[in-house]
């Protein structure tokens, strides 16, 4: 009877164990997948930048329109180029806890408006001693 008992509850640890692995990797997942709109975001604002600077150029006079394709395809490169590193650096820090942090005030200052606070990563992170 003891012997069964001992064997429980070393497999209790073990469940234990799993269950704890099995919630850090799915807050890692959740950190991950709040990355992938942010991203979309930034270049979603680059391309609204974009349009706005070729129509105000084109309707001021300052481009003729025959050259619009060509500034349009200059402006989407410089774009790219500057958001690369931004972009990978974000994903690269998608499994770290700061990465709420980040991906809060990319939000806010992109002026997106959904500002709410996911309670349950806060919990999280506040039991990591990462917000303390």
């Amino acid at each position: 009877s003891n012997e069964n008992l001992k064997t429980r509850e070393e497999e209790l640890k073990k469940a234990n164990k799993l269950i704890k692995k099995c919630v850090e990797d799915f807050y890692k997942y959740l950190q991950s997948v709040s990355v992938e709109p942010v991203i979309k975001l930034l270049n979603k604002k680059a391309k609204e930048s974009i349009e706005l600077a070729l129509n105000n150029a084109i309707r001021k006079g300052y481009l003729p329109t025959e050259y619009e394709k060509s500034v349009q395809k200059i402006l989407e490169n410089a774009f790219k180029r500057f958001l690369h590193h931004p972009n990978k650096t974000l994903n690269k820090m998608s499994s770290s806890a700061e990465i709420d942090i980040f991906v809060s005030v990319i939000k806010r200052l992109l002026g997106d408006n959904d500002l709410k606070i996911d309670m349950n990563k806060c919990e999280y992170h506040m039991e990591k001693g990462i917000f303390k």
